[in-house]
């Protein structure tokens, strides 16, 4: 998502840098939502790792292969 989803500026959230992040708002939600971060970074991992095999072997998996190789799991915070 290349637009800020609040005030719908083009390419802000693009162009966002280091220098932008809300350290006091990380940390809230460090504290409260350590499981759900710890996931999101297995699933941010898993991702990379496939588009990595993807980029060393030129081969590209199928949506149907992807989905496959997702973990199913409920929502954890809904």
């Amino acid at each position: 998502m290349p637009n800020c989803p609040v005030c719908r500026q083009t390419n802000a959230v693009r162009n966002a840098g280091a220098d932008q992040l809300d350290v006091e708002l990380e940390n809230k939600i460090a504290a409260y939502f350590p499981k759900e971060i710890k996931e999101k970074r297995r699933d941010n991992d898993r991702e990379q790792a496939i588009e990595d095999v993807q980029a060393m072997t030129g081969r590209k998996y199928s949506p149907e292969q992807l989905q496959r190789m997702q973990t199913q799991r409920d929502c954890v915070i809904m």
